[in-house]
């Protein structure tokens, strides 16, 4: 029970790094690159990724 525990949390922490680093690339690129890349055009995009990580 803990060590299958162990494990799920050991799986969920590089999926949670990914996701914190994944928002953090859509904030850099909506500031830097808003001409050419709009948050809204990516957004839904980037709502499949987080529902995925669900």
């Amino acid at each position: 029970m803990a060590r299958s525990f162990f494990t799920r949390s050991l799986t969920f922490f590089p999926n949670s790094f990914s996701l914190s680093f994944l928002i953090h690339f859509q904030f850099h690129s909506h500031v830097l690159f808003h001409d050419h890349f709009p948050f809204h055009s990516s957004f839904p995009f980037f709502f499949s990724i987080l529902l995925f990580f669900i």
